[in-house]
């Protein structure tokens, strides 16, 4: 068990020889992660303190971002979920209308099921992706659409 006299807060050794300054009777190990972290909130300080830099930072991304939509989506598909912007469909899977194409996943797993509208993606997400409320559901609106046929 750690005494409170052997060790600092952050659990470094305070017996070896030099680990507490004398002058303020700290941690040597510390003050040194302190100085580091001051070093660079200090440095983040200066870079934003003009507010030219931030601006022509963001414009240059914003401009590298709109000339490479394409590329972007490709390496985003590539990193997230391994595939080839060449593999995914230009339909949805479920209404086959042509709109923006989701990528439909398992948030358990990462294993994609499948390619999705926007409108279908967001439909199995409020639906909590529970089949049984999908059917339920599917099942209510064929009851009800049959009481009010003409």
């Amino acid at each position: 068990m750690k005494s409170k006299q052997q060790y600092c807060q952050r659990g470094h050794d305070r017996t070896l020889p030099g680990a507490i300054d004398k002058s303020n009777r700290s941690c040597v190990q510390c003050v040194k992660i302190r100085r580091k972290s001051e070093k660079y909130l200090f440095q983040r300080r200066e870079y934003y303190k003009t507010a030219l830099k931030g601006k022509k930072h963001n414009e240059r991304v914003q401009n590298w971002n709109s000339k490479n939509r394409t590329k972007r989506k490709a390496h985003r598909l590539k990193c997230l979920y391994g595939i080839k912007l060449e593999d995914v469909p230009d339909k949805c899977q479920v209404c086959f209308a042509q709109e923006t194409i989701h990528v439909d996943h398992n948030h358990k797993t990462g294993i994609v099921r499948g390619f999705l509208c926007g409108g279908c993606n967001r439909a199995l997400g409020i639906l909590k992706e529970n089949p049984i409320r999908i059917r339920q559901l599917a099942d209510y609106i064929e009851e009800r659409n049959k009481e009010y046929v003409i």
